[in-house]
């Protein structure tokens, strides 16, 4: 069986890039001490969905230059980043609305505000992915 080495590196800074957004960003939740589960909730600093995409997409660049599978990458990164700022933001917006509604009833559940990110969360997430898969790329 043929091993395709570049392909397991560019795993490698994806997971390297996502591990290490989801430490910081729990990190950054339990010195804050404003999330019980900061390791489980979507959204907050920085965006880890954002900081994969970019080590996939950053990684694609690096080993086999500009093509058509890294524009489908950068495409996918795209997508990625407006969906975490556009629609989870509003999401996040419309269960604020949804929580003033409600607030005179009793509810089992707290409803949860925070469902997206702000656009710093996103950036973050997009430096994030590019450093890692920087030098992962420069290590080997």
């Amino acid at each position: 069986m043929n091993v395709d080495l570049v392909a397991i590196f560019q795993l490698i800074s994806v997971v390297v890039a996502w591990s290490m957004a989801q430490i910081i960003k729990g990190s950054l939740g339990y010195l804050s001490f404003t999330k019980k589960d900061f390791f489980s909730k979507s959204g907050g600093m920085p965006s880890s969905h954002t900081a994969s995409a970019s080590a996939f997409f950053f990684s694609e660049l690096f080993f086999h230059g500009l093509s058509s599978f890294s524009i489908l990458a950068l495409l996918f990164l795209v997508v990625i980043m407006v969906d975490a700022i556009g629609v989870r933001y509003a999401t996040g917006k419309n269960a604020q609305v949804l929580k003033k509604i409600v607030s005179d009833k009793k509810l089992q559940k707290e409803l949860v505000l925070k469902n997206g990110h702000k656009k710093i969360e996103v950036f973050a997430g997009l430096v994030l992915g590019l450093v890692v898969s920087l030098i992962i790329f420069l290590v080997i």
